[in-house]
């Protein structure tokens, strides 16, 4: 290993105070009808992406905020019962409020960030079409406006932790697909949809060993999935390859802003920058490595050895290592620099 300096700690620095949720950013504009729009399920695994909208009266907006409305926060930070409270109070005195979600097979189909989208679309007809008007503005969770409309729009990153709107939105959101997950949990059971609500936690990820994938599942997460689970279980039999044949270990997936290196190795003086590369097919350098991974890879090296210079004064080399199930196959000095 690496020998680094003991660092004395850092004096902590003071917490800037929290920014209540509120309708401060509503307010800061004129439009009488503006929407919070927020979305619940879109890192699952398992059963629909749901879109809510809501809007409060600029009346409301405007007055001292009820018991209820003070309580509207991120649905995240708010327990399951008191959630289910608010919505249904957010239901009786929102202006307006719709739900609209896309199934797991239009997930797959178009992928989540367009099955959002396309959800979101969906619940500002919807919204105009209960008030009979076009809706003025639009508050939307993240960093992205929903393409495709014409009124105004801000997006707001965090979103349901500054805006009421949208934080009303959350809460409504993600008691619809709670609800719904509960009942499919008795559909499909062995996942622990009623509990993981088809987020990939050990028990979700249990049912699916024993069971397999059921018809909700989102096949394109799963492959991700497996994906990722295969090219961890490759980095780890690589180093067992490895160590096996002297060489140690320096780091593990060392990162750096432009590219990673997937393991540093030590072997006598000299040190090895070694890229994994898992497959399910037979090798081939320009489809396993493509020139623009290998110039990340190559910058990577560049950056580690200006940053340890005790690695700048040795001999070092490039490898690719393919994993291919059962076999092994390490490409020495395969790189340059």
């Amino acid at each position: 290993m690496l020998n680094h300096p003991i660092l004395a700690p850092k004096p902590r620095k003071a917490k800037s105070p929290a920014i209540p949720c509120s309708f401060r950013i509503e307010n800061q504009y004129s439009y009488p009808l503006i929407a919070g729009v927020d979305e619940v399920g879109r890192g699952c695994l398992a059963g629909p992406v749901v879109v809510a909208g809501v809007i409060f009266s600029s009346q409301m907006r405007a007055a001292l905020p009820s018991k209820e409305l003070e309580e509207i926060r991120d649905s995240k930070q708010i327990r399951a019962e008191k959630r289910e409270e608010l919505s249904e109070w957010i239901k009786k005195n929102a202006m307006a409020f719709q739900i609209e979600s896309v199934s797991e097979v239009e997930i797959d189909a178009i992928n989540i960030l367009q099955a959002t989208f396309k959800a979101a679309r969906k619940v500002v007809d919807g919204l105009s079409n209960t008030l009979k008007q076009e809706i003025d503005f639009i508050l939307m969770d993240g960093n992205q406006n929903i393409p495709g409309l014409k009124m105004k729009q801000l997006a707001v990153i965090g979103g349901d932790r500054f805006s009421k709107s949208i934080a009303a939105a959350s809460i409504v959101a993600k008691v619809e697909r709670d609800r719904r997950m509960v009942e499919l949990s008795k559909i499909y059971p062995g996942y622990q949809f009623e509990a993981n609500k088809g987020y990939g936690v050990e028990s979700h990820q249990e049912g699916l060993m024993k069971l397999g994938p059921c018809k909700i599942h989102r096949r394109s997460f799963l492959k991700k999935m497996q994906s990722l689970k295969f090219g961890a279980d490759a980095e780890l039999r690589v180093v067992e390859f490895l160590q096996q044949n002297d060489f140690r270990i320096m780091h593990k997936n060392w990162q750096t802003k432009g590219g990673e290196i997937d393991i540093v190795a030590g072997k006598g003086k000299e040190i090895h920058f070694i890229e994994v590369r898992a497959r399910h097919w037979d090798l081939n350098l320009e489809l396993s490595f493509p020139p623009e991974k290998q110039g990340r890879f190559q910058r990577a090296v560049q950056l580690f050895r200006a940053q340890n210079s005790a690695a700048a004064q040795k001999t070092f080399h490039l490898h690719l290592i393919s994993v291919n199930h059962e076999t092994i196959t390490p490409l020495w000095d395969v790189f340059q620099l």
